[in-house]
């Protein structure tokens, strides 16, 4: 095959790997530009399938495995929102009572509840769970 006949399948394989991001045919293009490189420099046609399949070998062996591990890592599932706020520490800033209140939590002033009993301003408080607007807490002992 000719060199640009090399290219053209190389081309052709990275087309196809970003239609389908499996990281196969990244490697066949790989070799197919390696292929490509060699009829260039020797021209033999033996020495380019000879590279065409051992640049295929070792790109699928090892190169495929290590890149999948990064492309394809998954992030940790993250609370966001409300949820992220359960199990969070606060300060009191106005005291609490079953029936009113309010907390400093990550900076920001919110209305807060206790289930029993009373909280001093000043105290940390343990977000036990958000309902509505309103932060349920317990002093931290």
């Amino acid at each position: 095959m000719s060199a640009w006949m090399w290219f053209a399948l190389a081309g052709s394989c990275v087309l196809a790997e970003i239609l389908t991001t499996a990281l196969l045919f990244a490697s066949f293009a790989l070799a197919a530009l390696a292929a490509g490189i060699t009829n260039l420099l020797f021209g033999d046609t033996f020495a380019q399938w000879l590279v065409l399949v051992v640049v295929a070998v070792i790109s699928l062996g090892l190169l495929r495995p290590f890149a999948s591990k990064f492309i394809f890592q998954k992030t940790p599932q993250n609370d966001t929102g409300i949820e992220a706020l359960i199990s969070k520490t606060g300060v009191v800033v106005a005291q609490i009572t079953p029936d009113s209140g309010t907390i400093k939590l990550k900076n920001e002033i919110w209305t807060a509840r206790c289930d029993s009993g009373v909280i001093e301003a000043g105290v940390a408080v343990l977000v036990l769970r958000i309902e509505g607007a309103v932060a349920i807490v317990a002093a931290v002992n």
